[in-house]
């Protein structure tokens, strides 16, 4: 339903078009005020970029947890059982071991497709909303994804320092994201900071049994894995519910989203 109205939404505004300038100067300067007056070329962005920040996180999501289970498959298969002698790895040891295995070679490709569409989507809800910050955090984080997935854990300990890195620059990128998003709701606003915090807790919860006190929670390390990534597909929910055009620049109306 959500769907359909936003096409409905999208004819109604294409019917209205208007080639004066004095129109269009009007709408950029009382769009709080009257109907805002989108060029072509403006409809059509507002749809390539409604596309990307709709679909790519879903793409996004399903891409990280099969990258996940297909790595700890053929991880076991190589293996004939389990590589560290429980019924559940560590993420590091499904993409690491048996050492320059199939399991290395599908942990390095699911990542790489992870970091490219995270860098296009963070790139275009950055470009969206003027968010310079929080793109040099997501650069950061990509630096960080692929120093993960090319330095296996039985190299160097760069592999878990990377991680580290990875989730403490997205989960800025997210807060940042979240503190100057002024058209969501407080409640996705306190939802979104509330997935932030969550992600850091149980990280860094993880992140010193494992390295520190030497012992492993692997459930711990998956929900703290996917949770930043389920974060995007809010970004989703925000998109598919809010006027097409409404988050273009320069014509952004301030009507809260749920």
């Amino acid at each position: 339903q959500a769907f359909r109205r936003k096409r409905r939404q999208r004819a109604k505004i294409s019917t209205n078009i208007s080639t004066d300038p004095r129109d269009q100067t009007a709408a950029e300067g009382f769009a709080d005020k009257m109907p805002i007056h989108l060029s072509m070329d403006k409809l059509r962005e507002a749809e390539r970029l409604d596309f990307v920040l709709t679909w790519i996180p879903v793409s996004l999501a399903t891409t990280l947890l099969l990258t996940l289970f297909l790595s700890a498959q053929v991880s076991i298969a190589a293996y004939g059982e389990s590589p560290c002698g429980v019924w559940l790895c560590d993420i590091s040891v499904y993409g690491a071991y048996p050492k320059h295995g199939w399991s290395e070679v599908v942990f390095r490709a699911g990542f790489i497709l992870i970091f490219l569409q995270c860098m296009l989507l963070c790139g275009v809800r950055c470009y969206e909303k003027t968010l310079p910050k929080a793109m040099v955090c997501y650069l950061l984080t990509g630096a960080a994804l692929l120093t993960m997935a090319f330095v296996p854990c039985y190299a160097s300990p760069v592999h878990f320092y990377a991680a580290g890195v990875t989730f403490v620059f997205l989960s800025i990128g997210q807060w940042v994201d979240a503190s100057y998003d002024e058209v969501s709701s407080s409640l996705m606003k306190t939802f979104r900071r509330g997935m932030v915090v969550s992600t850091l807790g149980l990280f860094g919860t993880w992140f010193f049994f494992e390295c520190v006190d030497g012992q492993s929670y692997p459930l711990l390390e998956y929900t703290a894995a996917v949770t930043p990534f389920f974060y995007f597909l809010t970004w989703t929910w925000e998109t598919v519910y809010r006027p097409t055009g409404q988050m273009i620049r320069g014509l952004v109306t301030t009507d809260e989203v749920p």
